[in-house]
């Protein structure tokens, strides 16, 4: 599914209107019977709608979809802030067809502050409330009465925003001081960015697309923003294995991870590896984590290539392991001692397997500003990067709450200064490829918020590159075989007892629905 910003879909209505010749009240005309065919099928036999309008087309669609409902017998209350007098366009055509259909309209233009909250109050009572006040239309903070609205919406029982929740930023997913928070969010044309970003995807609920009629070539035209990585996105791109495929073909990865106080994570990263599909796993690391791998992963070979003192026999003995790999993943639980920064060094600019960098590979790289090596190393091979916020910002060099308050611009400025696909773990994962390419993970759930969660989507990363021939896609097929496992975890055990070991017992059953097993 395709993500637009603000800008874009105004440019592709622009585009509809007025270059192919399809009229923009058409447009609002399919809109409002999308929505209204959305509503009628969430909430049937609705006893009353309402619906809060303000100005502009958020405002036509209001009031069209007030019309429509009407005409299936639905008793509907309409209000607008905006002064009817100062419409324009569709939406001063469909404001005035309701007033000449005689239908129930309440002017709240000219009130504020408390008199436009009891006015507010005293409409009838409503089993669902329509959010059709600002939509895009906005790029400061509410206030004044389309706040008082706001905060009239949000204590209605069921909201279905119009578009866009008011309130939200629908480039960044930011709010602009407070939000309508909708139970159902109805947007038209495509998805914007903004929608499926946290806290933006939080204010819209469920989002459903309506088609409206845009055509796809002046969607293509116009340009996007990215993808949002959903069931029907990946199931496009997991490609059936060819019945000649061997150990060799699936994959031979070597897992630089673990150590004597963190042997765990390693194991849930050879978990993760096995469960995804490679073909060979052997997990590089201390002596004493070796002696647990048979017992644990009984199908990863091991290999005792850590110590406290990166000598030249282990230098010897790390290159053969690199020399026999196809693919490399480093980072979960190594620590960060001293001894592992030549390690990383040689790792980084070895020219000839992917690597992909988690953890404590991360922040070895920013505490010892290895950047320049990272990027000479990017330069010769792909190098993947799945930081979470914490690991980011020592990365980046800001702070986490700037990373926080724009992912998507963080994790592109990142791709793009080290030239490698970054895989930013946030509740909407974020993966950016240095080429501008921009993908949103759709799955996942607050329940993967445990520990061992990026251990397991490192080693699932890994297993998946062989079998794609673009790093970016392998990240975005991984990141939401991640989260759709930790959804079928969570519907099995719970929010609160899903845990990084019960994701991996889920992985087998999103493969065997991918491949039509299930």
């Amino acid at each position: 599914m395709l993500l637009v910003t603000p800008q874009q879909m105004r440019d592709i209505d622009r585009a509809t209107i007025e270059d192919i010749g399809i009229p923009g009240i058409v447009l609002m005309e399919r809109a409002a019977l999308g929505c209204v065919d959305i509503l009628l099928e969430q909430r049937p036999n609705p006893k009353r709608v309402g619906i809060l309008c303000g100005p502009g087309n958020n405002g036509g669609d209001g009031f069209a979809i007030a019309r429509m409902l009407s005409h299936r017998g639905v008793e509907v209350v309409t209000a607008t802030l905006a002064d009817p007098a100062r419409l324009s366009g569709d939406a001063a055509t469909n404001w005035k067809i309701l007033d000449r259909l005689g239908l129930e309209l309440h002017d709240l233009s000219r009130l504020h502050g408390q008199h436009l909250y009891e006015a507010l109050d005293s409409l009838p009572e409503c089993d669902v409330w329509c959010d059709a006040l600002l939509g895009t239309g906005i790029d400061r903070d509410v206030q004044g009465p389309y706040a008082t609205a706001i905060t009239f919406l949000n204590r209605q029982t069921y909201i279905i925003g119009i578009d866009v929740p008011s309130g939200l930023d629908a480039l960044t997913g930011q709010l602009f001081g407070q939000s309508v928070y909708c139970d159902l969010c109805v947007t038209f044309g495509h998805p914007k960015l903004g929608q499926v970003i946290y806290p933006g995807r939080e204010a819209c609920g469920e989002l459903v697309v309506v088609d409206i009629g845009i055509p796809e070539q002046v969607t293509l035209d116009v340009g996007t923003e990215g993808a949002l990585i959903n069931y029907e996105w990946v199931s496009r791109r997991l490609y059936p294995r060819s019945p000649m495929s061997h150990k060799g073909t699936a994959g031979k990865l070597l897992l630089i991870a673990g150590s004597p106080n963190m042997s765990g994570a390693a194991m849930l990263c050879a978990r993760g590896a096995i469960r995804g599909g490679a073909g060979l796993v052997t997990l590089g690391t201390y002596s004493e984590v070796t002696n647990k791998i048979s017992l644990a992963v009984p199908e990863v070979m091991s290999a005792p290539i850590l110590d406290d003192d990166f000598d030249d026999a282990l230098l010897r003995e790390l290159q053969n392991h690199l020399d026999a790999a196809s693919i490399i993943a480093m980072g979960p639980g190594l620590g960060q001692d001293e001894a592992l920064v030549e390690m990383l060094r040689h790792v980084l600019l070895d020219p000839r397997q992917q690597l992909v960098l988690d953890a404590d590979a991360l922040n070895l790289i920013a505490k010892h500003e290895l950047h320049e090596a990272l990027r000479r190393g990017s330069l010769q091979r792909t190098i993947i990067l799945t930081p979470h916020p914490g690991e980011m910002a020592r990365l980046a060099g800001t702070t986490i709450a700037e990373i926080q308050e724009d992912p998507v611009g963080q994790a592109r400025a990142l791709a793009q200064l080290t030239q490698c696909v970054v895989v930013l773990k946030t509740a909407s994962t974020v993966i950016a490829a240095p080429d501008g390419r921009l993908a949103i993970n759709a799955s996942g759930n607050p329940g993967m918020a445990s520990a061992g969660m990026g251990d397991v989507l490192t080693g699932l990363i890994a297993s998946r590159l062989p079998e794609h021939d673009d790093a970016f896609e392998a990240c975005c097929v991984s990141v939401w075989i991640h989260g759709a496992a930790g959804d079928l975890c969570r519907d099995k055990d719970g929010e609160r007892a899903t845990t990084a070991s019960g994701v991996l017992d889920h992985v087998g059953k999103v493969f065997a629905r991918l491949e039509g097993r299930a």
